[in-house]
């Protein structure tokens, strides 16, 4: 059985370095996150299904791939990872769970 995208970032995202509200975010808005991904692996490998595209890919290979698939989207859809980081990071110093509230307006959600 083959592993999608998604379930392969779900298993590699502490690697990647993925985690807290940045992770939340990813999970809120998947749908464009696995799109272009999709639209990536086909740029690989017309030739192949997507996941055969993944499985094929080293956890490295993979990795590097994931990064900018999250890159992209967080650029196209307004995700700020920095500023999501630097409040954590703040949080963790008084001790509290406080984390960025991003969230894309209905109108600023891609079709």
């Amino acid at each position: 059985m083959s592993e999608s995208w998604r379930q392969r970032l779900d298993r590699r995202r502490i690697e990647i370095g993925i985690d807290g509200p940045e992770y939340d975010y990813i999970k809120k808005y998947i749908e464009f996150y696995c799109s272009e991904a999709d639209r990536k692996c086909k740029k690989i490998n017309m030739n192949k299904t997507v996941d055969e595209v993944i499985e094929s890919m080293t956890d490295a290979e993979f990795d590097q791939f994931t990064k900018a698939v999250i890159d992209s989207e967080h650029k196209r859809l307004g995700f700020d990872a920095q500023a999501s980081k630097k409040k954590k990071k703040k949080s963790k110093e008084t001790e509290t769970e406080e984390y960025d509230n991003v969230e894309l307006k209905e109108a600023e959600i891609p079709a």
